[in-house]
């Protein structure tokens, strides 16, 4: 008997395919689609029994019409690709019964005071932190630690993020903040390297675990600037790193599932946990991880999810990084010739702006105009080759 999935889509279509092929297999299951609008023409009407194109943000809507969706076809599992939704899809699995993540543990990887709690409570270094009630607290706050970020207590890919380092900087910035329609936190700035670890983990065992250095700040959206990361080649770095995600995993009870998650290294090798979300990675962490391991995380998240299974992983002798850019905003009136990187060790590349056209700036670190995976035998060769990129592409904006 076929299993009723339903999808709760707010992102490109094209992450549900294989070779062009629906993943979930519509001659094996009956897949019923809430999406947003702009993605609806893009689903052909073989894929699903029934689609509604909806505001996917509107969460009792959403919810609703799963209700409705129950009661005429009873719903099995519940795919949701996008941290937006997550918590909407965990209220669903309550509200329904349908197994996977639910909302007490979901929000464990949406609402970073929980998060951060969570972890604190059983001894693992996190930045001091404080929820944003007024703005006295916030100013003593700041005299305390001198430098601080403020970010959304459900914040996603480093939107509506700040990095303070002035009183005045300070002032204007609470001045600008919509509390009454979002809650912030604000923390101490930990001043270390940025990695972030990719994991697939199935049955409380981890399948795959990838260990990235940040290269850049992942705040540099905002402007003409790049965002890069590379796959870690020190072995002694990876395991310390490997162990520290699996104790973060083992206290927030991750059994099954795709993370990203964040984390600072100072100098002398201390780990303080940044954050951690319970889907795969944005920007070119996916394509990277695939080039490797010849496992695409969207898949092993909708694999996971319908029928408890993982794809195959592999392993590769070599690594990978990627490269993203940002627009500055304006009309587009040069782009360098794509015929320049036909590159052997560049297997993948997206550029996402067209000449003439206007772009507004990026609004979040995976908001790019284009995206380079590289891939090498070392760190020291990726960071060539990405620099190699970064040299050689150009937009100009008008």
């Amino acid at each position: 008997m076929k299993k009723n999935i339903l999808i709760i889509n707010r992102i490109d279509y094209k992450n549900y395919l294989k070779n062009e092929l629906p993943i979930i297999d519509p001659l094996e299951h009956n897949v019923f689609i809430i999406t947003k609008k702009e993605e609806a023409i893009q689903i052909p009407s073989e894929h699903y029994v029934e689609l509604y194109a909806i505001n996917t943000s509107d969460d009792k809507r959403v919810i609703d019409i799963a209700q409705k969706i129950h009661n005429e076809h009873k719903i099995d599992k519940v795919v949701a690709l996008s941290e937006r939704n997550l918590l909407t899809a965990a209220q669903i699995r309550d509200r329904l019964n349908v197994p996977g993540m639910r909302l007490n543990q979901a929000l464990l990887f949406r609402n970073k005071l929980l998060m951060k709690e969570k972890l604190k409570k059983n001894d693992i270094k996190v930045p001091n932190y404080m929820y944003i009630s007024n703005s006295e607290e916030v100013i003593s706050f700041f005299n305390q630690y001198k430098k601080i970020v403020i970010k959304p207590v459900y914040g996603m890919g480093s939107q509506n993020t700040y990095i303070i380092e002035s009183l005045d900087e300070l002032q204007q910035t609470l001045k600008s903040l919509d509390c009454k329609t979002t809650s912030y936190e604000v923390e101490e700035f930990i001043d270390g390297e940025m990695y972030h670890c990719d994991s697939i983990v199935l049955n409380s065992e981890i399948k795959l675990v990838s260990v990235s250095k940040y290269v850049g700040s992942t705040l540099n959206y905002n402007g003409d600037h790049s965002l890069s990361s590379i796959m870690e080649d020190d072995s002694n770095r990876i395991k310390y790193i490997k162990d520290y995600n699996c104790k973060i995993l083992d206290t927030l009870s991750f059994a099954e599932g795709v993370t990203h998650l964040e984390l600072f290294v100072s100098k002398d090798g201390e780990i303080t946990f940044c954050e951690i979300a319970a889907r795969p990675g944005g920007g070119g962490i996916i394509e990277g991880i695939e080039q490797i391991y010849n496992v695409n995380l969207m898949e092993a998240a909708i694999r996971i999810e319908v029928d408890g299974s993982a794809p195959e992983i592999t392993s590769s002798e070599f690594l990978s990084g990627f490269i993203m850019f940002y627009s500055n905003g304006g009309f587009v009136s040069k782009i360098s010739g794509i015929e320049q990187f036909n590159k052997a060790w560049l297997p993948r590349f997206d550029i996402n702006v067209k000449l003439n056209n206007f772009y507004n700036p990026a609004s979040y670190s995976s908001d790019c105009i284009a995206s380079f995976t590289v891939i090498g035998r070392n760190r020291k060769e990726i960071r060539n080759r990405i620099s190699w990129v970064k040299n050689r592409f150009k937009v100009i904006f008008e």
